[in-house]
């Protein structure tokens, strides 16, 4: 599969229909950034997504996963790539001793509007589908907090195949309401996070023990994040700053001034970092670092961009219009970045003092 292809359709069908990456995402359930790595071919959408997708998008599954538009000939072909896809798909579902099978594959035929649809079900037991455990999708509650998966779940309520992801998404499954079933692991002296687990043999949410990270951290990290293994969310919810080996942020020699300065990102990690030009600015207030407030609301672009050791990232920043003319102190500039799979950015900085 051509991932940068198809991330490009995306992005092409996407402007066709006027929305920004951040409307499609809360039309799907995920954030914006999500969309843009789905954009910059970073990484396919869950394919719980590809249907969904495909109709904000008013193009065809065939055509999402193509990446282009499809005429009449092309439709035989194109039904094998999705039975191609839809089979790896499920290859990925962990077979295990004792559970029965269940899978999903949904065939959308275009051409003639007809929806094949696939389903094995047993009486008793759900396989829960887990792949390689890494967040890929969220979504965005009411109140702002975004929850992070890196798992689905199947379990059954009065006989109805559900979802976890579907309830919390979309059919107003709480996080308070989650939590009333699980067992508090642990609370973070960081302001009061709480790792919850979910215990398999309560038969409540499916077959496979998960944890419920929900942060509530000094530095406003209110999110959610819910995995399958412990070690991807315990320490989620702090920040972490300059954490990553080769990769560093300096201010160009010669370019600053008290309301621009020119920045280059260096990558010499092994990892597949995406970044982007948001930032804010902190300045050093008795030894803390206090954020400084903006005066102007903008709108961020999320475009994820590739740095090495060949290609280091040099843009022009001009903070005027956001912070005006800066005073004399110190201060630093602060950016993110993460690679596929990561529910939390790291951040980097870059320090300047101004006489």
């Amino acid at each position: 599969m051509d991932l940068d292809k198809v991330g490009k359709f995306i992005a092409s069908s996407r402007k066709n229909k006027n929305l920004t990456q951040e409307e499609l995402g809360r039309r799907l359930g995920v954030t914006g950034k999500t969309v843009s790595r789905w954009e910059n071919g970073n990484y396919m959408p869950d394919i719980s997504l590809l249907i969904p997708l495909s109709e904000e998008l008013d193009i065809s599954v065939n055509e999402l996963l193509l990446g282009k538009k499809l005429n009449t000939k092309e439709s035989d072909e194109s039904l094998k790539y999705t039975i191609n896809y839809s089979n790896k798909k499920i290859k990925n579902i962990k077979k295990k001793a004792l559970y029965i099978f269940s899978f999903l594959i949904v065939l959308v035929l275009t051409f003639t509007g007809i929806f094949i649809v696939a389903y094995k079900d047993e009486e008793d037991e759900i396989k829960i589908c887990k792949s390689k455990e890494t967040f890929s999708w969220g979504s965005t509650l009411d109140d702002g907090r975004i929850v992070n998966y890196s798992i689905n779940i199947f379990y059954k309520e009065k006989g109805e195949v559900k979802y976890l992801f579907d309830e919390i998404a979309y059919n107003g499954l709480t996080i308070e309401e989650l939590v009333k079933n699980l067992e508090v692991e642990e609370v973070y002296r960081d302001g009061g996070s709480t790792l919850y687990k979910y215990d398999k043999h309560k038969k409540k949410y499916g077959d496979t023990d998960f944890y419920v990270m929900v942060c509530n951290v000094i530095d406003g990290d209110n999110n959610i994040y819910i995995s399958g293994e412990r070690k991807l969310v315990d320490g989620i919810c702090a920040s972490k700053k300059n954490d990553l080996d080769g990769v560093k942020m300096v201010i160009k020699e010669g370019t600053l001034t008290n309301t621009s300065a020119t920045i280059i990102i260096t990558d010499y990690s092994n990892r597949d970092n995406i970044y982007g030009k948001c930032y804010y600015i902190e300045k050093k207030e008795n030894n803390k670092w206090v954020k400084l407030e903006i005066e102007h609301e903008v709108v961020c672009n999320l475009i994820g961009y590739k740095v090495n050791e060949s290609h280091p990232l040099e843009f022009d920043i001009n903070w005027e219009y956001l912070y005006g003319k800066l005073d004399s102190g110190t201060y630093r500039i602060v950016t993110s970045t993460s690679e596929s799979g990561e529910a939390k950015d790291h951040l980097i900085t870059a320090e300047f003092t101004l006489e």
